[in-house]
């Protein structure tokens, strides 16, 4: 069960093609009081974010709950 955005969480950003980074656009950011985290976006085109929130959990056989998520957007 969720419950709420979690505040101060670090987000490293890669930029990257094929699995492999670019070494040149890592970012890192901190969510708000929120749970919200504002990446800037340096150029237009077709930007595609996702996410992984992975947590313990005490129900057997399971060890993990994941939670996934993604959004593909332009950028004029």
């Amino acid at each position: 069960m969720l419950h709420g955005p979690r505040t101060e969480v670090t987000v490293r950003v890669h930029a990257g093609f094929a699995g492999q980074p670019d070494g040149q656009h890592a970012q890192t950011h901190v969510s708000d009081a929120a749970g919200r985290v504002g990446i800037p976006l340096s150029s237009a085109g077709s930007w595609y974010a996702r996410t992984i929130h992975m947590r313990r959990v005490a129900e057997p056989p399971f060890e993990w709950e994941s939670f996934w998520a993604s959004v593909t957007f332009p950028v004029r």
